[in-house]
């Protein structure tokens, strides 16, 4: 195959996945962040009626059946935003620690330009390695909790 010829085949090394994992609310203009562990969080967006969406969900791959889940983030509700970013950062200040997601920019309307960010952070019951990626500020024996 020459550069530049169409191919309705998949890239070497990739195959095309037969029947779509089923998102749990359908998003364009979102972004999507690939975190360490190999989950997916997707962020904000526009659903099918393109209301402005302020959630965010998750895509886990389980390693051993390779069964693919969308599953909401907890009761995460950030600001409303689409045409966005979405990177993987560290969770406080210690490099050693757990990750986040960090939100930024973006629109909340269609002409009106966002100049905010949000870390997301880990809801209660949660798996964490350190107090600054849970919402309660509290990471204990390794989960995300109301207790000192």
């Amino acid at each position: 195959m020459r550069c530049g010829a169409a191919s309705l085949s998949a890239p070497a090394g990739f195959e095309i996945q037969g029947d779509p994992t089923q998102m749990v609310q359908a998003r364009r203009n979102h972004a999507a962040a690939l975190l360490p562990d190999g989950s997916v969080v997707f962020t904000g967006g526009l659903n099918a009626t393109s209301t402005i969406l302020g959630m965010a969900e998750s895509l886990t791959i389980n390693p051993t059946t390779g069964a693919k889940t969308f599953a909401l983030i907890g009761d995460v509700q950030m600001n409303a935003r689409f045409d966005h970013a979405a990177i993987d950062v560290n969770a406080g200040f210690d490099v050693e620690g757990g990750r986040s997601v960090l939100v930024t920019g973006g629109r909340n309307t269609v002409s009106d330009a966002l100049a905010t960010a949000q870390i997301l952070l880990r809801p209660n019951g949660d798996e964490c390695t350190i107090d600054g990626e849970c919402l309660s500020g509290n990471c204990v024996e390794g989960v995300c909790c109301n207790d000192d």
